[in-house]
């Protein structure tokens, strides 16, 4: 009974992991759950590199772990959003089948 979808949320690390699980949810409208990722999204995004050029500020050199974070921020955020369009998608089909 596995179901790939939540597979795929429960698989991304936090806070994409919680952003997606509000994405996702049923019980608020679509506008506002869009709304409320991009800008949790764009914050978290904000954070880490605030975080970098405020080290890189201070003459501390930059951290693999710190760079790696955002890198790879960087690479789950288009493959989440990916993720999100295609399961708008299917639900979309299945409502539209079930409503002809």
């Amino acid at each position: 009974n596995a179901n790939p979808k939540n597979d795929y949320v429960e698989s991304l690390p936090s806070p994409l992991r919680s952003y997606a699980q509000k994405a996702l949810d049923p019980n608020t409208s679509s506008a506002k759950r869009i709304d409320e990722l991009e800008l949790n999204l764009r914050s978290h995004l904000f954070t880490l590199t605030s975080s970098l050029l405020k080290q890189q500020q201070q003459q501390q050199s930059l951290s693999t772990e710190d760079t790696k974070e955002v890198l790879d921020y960087l690479h789950d955020v288009p493959a989440l959003c990916c993720h999100l369009i295609q399961t708008c998608r299917q639900h979309t089909s299945a409502t539209d089948s079930t409503t002809k």
